[in-house]
């Protein structure tokens, strides 16, 4: 799993989501095994394809609603299932400057959930999984 670094921030279309305290990607392949009869009695594997998921939590911003609100929204919304029904992702420095890194890619909420835990601070906490569908690109800013 990639751990960004603290300034890092996730736009969802050209809104930034507010309020997150934890962000990461993770790019898993699908290892495919394959028979190989000169290697004796062991296996031969080649990548297949990658699955690329975004994970954020943050505290819950209801005033937040270009960003954490509009991503909610559009993960309830029943019309919604294709990746090219909902904005594309981005994760990028909060100050980016030349030589710095971002990703970006087409992608859908795989996942949404809310807490508010029972602690006295009468903060509500959300975690949601993103799965990109199709291409993860990263690009080196100028």
């Amino acid at each position: 799993m990639a751990q960004l670094s603290r300034t890092a921030v996730l736009k969802y279309g050209d809104n930034k989501v507010g309020s997150i305290t934890s962000l990461s990607f993770s790019i898993d392949g699908n290892v495919i095994e394959t028979n190989n009869f000169d290697v004796d009695a062991f296996t031969t594997a080649i990548l297949g394809r990658r699955t690329v998921t975004i994970s954020v939590s943050g505290q819950v911003d209801r005033d937040d609603t270009t960003g954490q609100n509009q991503l909610r929204g559009d993960f309830y919304d029943g019309a919604k299932s294709a990746a090219s029904d909902f904005s594309s992702f981005t994760i990028e420095p909060a100050t980016a400057g030349a030589g710095d890194t971002s990703f970006s890619g087409a992608g859908f909420p795989s996942s949404y959930s809310e807490d508010r835990a029972d602690d006295g601070d009468g903060l509500t906490t959300y975690s949601a999984e993103i799965r990109i569908s199709g291409v993860w690109t990263e690009t080196t800013l100028t």
